[in-house]
């Protein structure tokens, strides 16, 4: 039966394969990878390992482990515990604002943050259109979904 939940578990599927950078082919890997990722979660080492080398050097830890959380519970077996499109584009839209903090920190001359006004700018360029068709946006990518 095709829902909502089932976009949620595919959407995890393609978070697992983004922030991992290894391509799934099957059921079998996406519970293999998975659970690697639970156990990486614990610590900040393993989590960094797991990920791919161009997320790990371009990603901040709380982005990062953001991401990680709302993939596994898109990745949950039952759909009731998978949570909602809504909850999914808030989760990802905190990852952005802490990335755009981090980066801000980043290039921040004096080490002091940047100012608040620079991340508020860069944190909308995440957003979900609602009509017949679904978009979600990433800087560097567009996924659109006609219903």
């Amino acid at each position: 039966m095709y829902s909502d939940k089932t976009d949620i578990f595919d959407f995890g599927v393609i978070l697992l394969e983004v922030v991992s950078g290894k391509t799934i082919t099957s059921m079998y890997e996406v519970e293999i990878l998975k659970d690697l990722w639970a156990i990486a979660d614990e610590d900040r080492v393993r989590r960094r390992s797991f990920a791919d080398p161009v997320v790990r050097k371009g990603c901040s830890d709380e982005s990062l482990r953001t991401v990680m959380e709302i993939c596994l519970r898109c990745l949950a077996k039952e759909t009731a515990q998978r949570p909602s499109v809504e909850d999914v584009l808030w989760n990802l839209q905190f990852a952005a604002q802490a990335q755009d903090y981090w980066e801000g920190d980043a290039r921040s001359s004096d080490g002091s943050p940047a100012s608040s006004s620079s991340r508020v700018t860069r944190s909308s360029r995440l957003s979900l259109s609602r009509r017949s068709d679904q978009v979600l946006t990433f800087p560097n990518c567009t996924i659109s979904r006609t219903i």
